[in-house]
């Protein structure tokens, strides 16, 4: 059994031709290149454009969920838009970068805004115990 499937994978492996050129390099001419980058900004606007509109959904949306109580909501909501309000930094920095200006990239995703006490509590596992800094898995040795 195993002699036929060897003898067909070599057979395949003969057949097949190697081919280590590397692919053709293009040049793009710069009235071609200025079009790219003209598109590119456009496609980034319109990306920025809609999470702002999406961004000040959520925040219809949670005062929504605030003014109803509803923590659950809210939590979902806080998250949801969070994560889009850093979607708009990333695309602000990603104009920036095809404009030729400088970007200064934080590492921080909270952009120094302060979190509620909804998303606070999510953010934080319970009774959490961490170890040194170098023990990964906060495995403490005796």
């Amino acid at each position: 059994m195993k002699q036929p499937i060897t003898l067909i994978i070599l057979a395949l492996f003969a057949t097949t031709p190697a081919s280590a050129d590397p692919p053709p390099t293009r040049i793009v001419g710069s009235e071609q290149q200025a079009s790219r980058d003209n598109e590119k900004l456009n496609i980034l606007q319109s990306e920025i454009n809609e999470q702002q509109q999406l961004a000040a959904q959520l925040q219809q949306q949670r005062a929504i969920d605030l003014t109803n109580d509803n923590k659950e909501e809210l939590a979902k909501t806080e998250a949801r838009l969070e994560e889009v309000t850093g979607n708009i930094t990333q695309i602000q920095q990603e104009i920036k970068l095809a404009q030729g200006q400088p970007v200064t990239v934080r590492l921080n995703s909270k952009q120094g805004a302060e979190p509620t006490k909804t998303a606070q509590k999510e953010a934080e596992p319970p009774n959490a115990q961490t170890g040194q800094w170098w023990d990964l898995y906060n495995k403490k040795k005796n």
